[in-house]
């Protein structure tokens, strides 16, 4: 359920009920009740049918002024020392020292409001579904056949409070099988509201309640349809029974209506009335009703514009080009960044704050005390903060452990893709080995007998083991989604140990076994937009590292240590 739909249905449903208030006595009952068919659709159609295009306020341009435009460097990734034993991720000088804070604990609004409205939605739906499994069980239990002349089966049940249409069976009290007058009666309206299809009408209305159980005037809009159903099949049955018939038919509906009506939660369409519905009734069947045409094309066009606004959105725009560096075109070979001139800094110089690197020192299970190894070459000039997992906030490193183990990693019940870049080594995601990225196809996906019989012609022999597959689309669609690259950015490794078969624009192998291992992750460094997670995978320990991009996580490197 999202905000617009609900505001949408919401306005909607207040417009249908001022049309229907304001032209009440001018419409027929046929009309009023086709209303509710455009609003019954919003409720059960969710997003927009329609879509405009928005004009955008130009924005201001920059003041000219005689200083040049600052300019920013490109990022430059993570780089790893061996020897060291640490990760060296540069990021930009803070303007004041930062604080690093725990993250609070607080409750998401947007995540937890889906949850309750599927809670309330699922509870919705099963009580209708209990109160239709009651009635329907008691209808079944005490119904006795009855032999009339009607095109539906027509039983009486001992105790049934009002005579109605369940399905496609008339159910009747016995006092109204009892009177031959009001057997005709109510054997009339009660086949108006079959060939009206009410029975589907109420199944798609509790739909729609169930749907929208927390808005009050969706139900007042359930109440409004439902007595409009019954003007509806008042006026069909007196169409059929003949207009002599309009007084015998009002004493009939009045003295029926003295039990016990059946409720909204069914999908039954009972002839008794009560209260002001009843009223509304025995004065439309003494009268009947008509439609005026200037009402007809005003309600027409009101409700018209009213289903304009509600299934019309604003036209997306489109994307504006990320400030990262471009993906699209065929990848270049990156130039080798020049080595930072090192200067030696004497106690009495204060020079200008520099862009100071991060360390993350990796846990070693026996360190040795050793001399403080030279910083690398991505960037010397200032090393102010290392941080080891044992300086880590516990706090920290649980946020991290669960944002990714479990959720992006090891993922229970399913198989996890982001794991199987785990498998090979890379410095660049241009050379991730795609031979095991696609070692058990996409999400494990299996060769149909067809392919397999293809892929046999093509090897020259019998296919014995398991057949894995994955769609060049899919390449592309993984590549896309967990690195910002296409499959023509990489340079193909490990690709020609897969059996490409051209009818199929997909990758085959053969295999009895599978690549995927969970990992156990043992420390985490983060900096700014970018994370180090150190893992265990055999008796080996790696070092992949992730960077954010709005609301992906896009692997950099996977290095052994």
């Amino acid at each position: 359920m999202t905000l617009s739909w609900a505001l949408s249905s919401l306005l909607l449903a207040a417009a249908i009920l001022a049309v229907r208030a304001a032209f009440k006595k001018r419409l027929s009952a046929g009309v009023r009740y086709a209303l509710w068919a455009v609003l019954l659709l919003r409720l059960l159609i969710p997003g927009t049918l329609f879509h405009v295009a928005l004009p955008v306020p130009a924005e201001p341009e920059a003041p000219v002024s005689g200083d040049p435009a600052p300019i920013t460097e490109a990022p430059v990734l993570p780089a790893y020392d061996r020897e060291a034993g640490a990760i060296y991720v540069p990021s930009p000088a803070p303007s004041e020292p930062p604080v690093t804070q725990a993250p609070a604990f607080k409750v998401d609004l947007r995540e937890l409001l889906p949850l309750v409205w599927a809670v309330g939605a699922g509870a919705a739906a099963l009580v209708f579904v209990l109160a239709n499994l009651r009635l329907y069980l008691a209808l079944r239990k005490g119904r006795q056949p009855l032999k009339a002349e009607s095109g539906l089966r027509v039983f009486t049940v001992p105790g049934l409070s009002s005579s109605c249409l369940f399905g496609n069976c008339i159910y009747l009290t016995p006092e109204a099988a009892g009177d031959p007058a009001v057997l005709g009666h109510v054997l009339a309206h009660e086949e108006a509201h079959h060939r009206h299809g009410d029975h589907i009408w109420a199944m798609l209305r509790c739909a729609a309640l169930a749907l929208h159980w927390f808005d009050p005037l969706v139900w007042l809009c359930a109440l409004r349809s439902r007595d409009d159903s019954e003007l509806f099949a008042d006026a069909g049955a007196i169409r059929t029974l003949g207009q002599d018939q309009r007084e015998s038919y009002g004493d009939t509906v009045i003295r029926l209506s003295t039990g016990r009506g059946i409720g909204l939660l069914t999908l039954s369409a009972a002839m008794s009335a009560r209260g002001r519905s009843l009223r509304e009734r025995i004065t439309l069947i003494a009268r009947g009703s008509r439609t005026a045409l200037p009402a007809l094309i005003l309600a027409a066009a009101l409700a018209l514009f009213a289903v304009g606004c509600a299934f019309t959105g604003p036209k997306s725009p489109e994307p504006e080009p990320d400030p990262e560096p471009a993906v699209t075109t065929p990848d270049p070979e990156p130039e080798p960044e020049p080595e930072p001139v090192q200067t030696p800094v004497t106690p009495e110089l204060e020079p200008e704050p520099e862009p100071s690197p991060v360390i993350i020192i990796l846990p070693d299970p026996e360190p040795e005390p050793e001399p403080e190894p030279e910083p690398p070459s991505t960037n010397p000039a200032a090393l102010d903060t290392v941080i080891s997992i044992g300086w880590l906030n516990p706090m920290t490193g649980e946020y991290y452990r669960h944002r990714f183990d479990g959720s992006m990693f090891n993922r229970q019940h399913t198989i996890s893709i982001p794991n199987y870049f785990l498998l090979s080594e890379y410095t660049t995601p241009k050379d991730i080995d795609l031979f095991w990225l696609f070692y058990d196809g996409y999400n494990g996906s299996q060769a149909t007998d067809e392919e397999k019989a293809a892929l046999a012609k093509k090897l020259g022999r019998e296919i014995q083991l398991d057949v894995t597959k994955v769609t060049t689309e899919q390449i592309e669609r993984v590549l896309w989604e967990y690195a910002l690259i296409n499959l023509e950015q990489t340079a193909k490794k490990g690709l020609d140990r897969l059996t490409y078969l051209k009818e199929y624009d997909a990758y085959f192998l053969e295999h009895g076994d599978t690549a995927y291992e969970p990992v156990v992750f043992t420390s985490y460094g983060v900096n700014g937009q970018t994370i180090a997670l150190t893992y265990e995978r055999g008796r080996d320990t790696y070092t992949v590292t992730l960077r954010s991009y709005g609301s992906m996580w896009l692997f950099v490197s996977n290095v052994k240590n």
